[in-house]
């Protein structure tokens, strides 16, 4: 579980705000109430996660309010490339099977991917803190099924993401260059 709460009391609603490392406000508040139940939370959370506004290196922070009005303390989530592998696998059937090479990589790299339904796709590479550092595609429309792209990267030496996003779906894979 991603927060803990105690079981006594019931759900009234929950709240969230996405705090990025480069910004003092928060670039997303919403709350919602909730049907009592804290897996409704969890699922929510997981929708939130895993669309096209959330970065790895940003925090999510959640809180929850019981049936007598009181909030919970703010509880904190790390986006990391972990917790965007964890939601891919609630929806493995629509995994993208993201292969990389060669992996390390010099100067360019051939990615290949599956996709379950024709869409538009993202796919980038992002440093440690997931800022873009290069982009393949940027919302291109690839068939469904087998697809590849090559690209030619100038990047420093060091560990990168190379993320692939379609509709709520995303898949991220560990890319390491050297010189």
């Amino acid at each position: 579980m991603l927060v803990k709460y105690p079981t006594t009391q019931v759900l009234q609603a929950a709240e969230t705000k996405i705090m990025r490392p480069s910004l003092g406000y928060p670039i997303l508040k919403n709350i919602w109430p909730t049907d009592g139940k804290f897996d409704s939370v969890i699922e929510r959370l997981q929708m939130l996660i895993s669309k096209d506004s959330l970065n790895i290196g940003d925090t999510l922070y959640i809180r929850l309010q019981n049936t007598l009005d009181l909030w919970g303390d703010w509880t904190l989530i790390a986006i990391t490339p972990d917790i965007f592998t964890g939601i891919k696998d609630n929806f493995e059937s629509k995994r993208f099977n993201m292969v990389l090479s060669p992996n390390p990589a010099k100067d360019n790299i051939h990615i290949s991917f599956e996709l379950p339904v024709n869409s538009d796709v993202s796919i980038y590479l992002a440093d440690l803190i997931g800022n873009k550092v290069y982009s393949f595609a940027e919302n291109k429309f690839y068939q469904q099924g087998k697809n590849d792209i090559t690209g030619n990267i100038q990047l420093p030496p060091g560990t990168y993401f190379c993320t692939l996003k379609s509709g709520n779906y995303i898949e991220t894979v560990k890319c390491i260059v050297i010189k």
